[in-house]
């Protein structure tokens, strides 16, 4: 039987992502889906000149990519790392058939439904 479910967009950092077959879906959950956005903050102990530099050419070359799709540039939090995705966020995104793979399910199921190396 084919998975049909709607689900329905995350808000805010309430997001969870969910990995299907063919695509990635946001939804209210556990903090798993962020934006791919980082914050700037001014120089420190902690956030040098070298990190204040890698900010700005980090953003830069993520505002320069755009998904013809529509779909959002995100970050996945997931047991290897961060990953970059494009990530539907819409309000209702409907399912694309198959079992989906929630962010807290077991971390070596969420590796391989996301295509994630670990060598």
């Amino acid at each position: 039987m084919e998975n049909e479910e709607l689900v329905s967009g995350c808000t805010g950092r309430d997001c969870e992502f969910n990995a299907y077959y063919t695509q990635v879906v946001c939804l209210d959950g556990t903090r798993s889906c962020f934006y791919a956005k980082l914050a700037k903050a001014q120089e420190s102990e902690f956030h040098d000149k070298q990190l204040v530099g890698a900010t700005e050419q980090i953003t830069k070359i993520l505002d320069s990519l755009k998904d013809p799709k529509g779909r959002k540039l995100s970050l996945l939090a997931t047991e290897a790392g961060m990953m970059l995705a494009w990530v539907n966020h819409d309000e209702t995104v409907k399912g694309d058939g198959s079992e989906p793979v929630r962010a807290s399910d077991d971390p070596e199921k969420v590796l391989k439904a996301l295509r994630i190396i670990t060598d």
